[in-house]
């Protein structure tokens, strides 16, 4: 996805619901306080994987560091299915 850097929201076309909706920018979600993540189903569970083990990757959600924040992630048990449960993840 391409925006502009400076803004805080874009309107992004979603094919999936034939419609435009509301995407909150980096800018924006790295000057909260609190970003919560809640990911679900085997389907995300490559991207969650690669966004924990590579934080540098392309993907959205890699971009996400809050300054002065936090970041909770919220995982269903199929969405952790790649990941290694032992603390070993980046």
């Amino acid at each position: 996805m391409h925006w502009d850097e400076q803004r805080l929201v874009v309107s992004v076309y979603a094919p999936s619901v034939q419609g435009y909706r509301i995407t909150m920018t980096p800018k924006l979600l790295n000057a909260a306080r609190e970003v919560l993540f809640m990911i679900t189903g085997a389907a995300k569970a490559g991207a969650l994987k690669t966004v924990m083990d590579a934080p540098r990757t392309d993907l959205p959600a890699a971009r996400i560091r809050p300054s002065s924040g936090n970041i909770q992630w919220f995982v269903d048990r199929e969405a952790a299915a790649l990941l290694d449960m032992r603390g070993n993840n980046s």
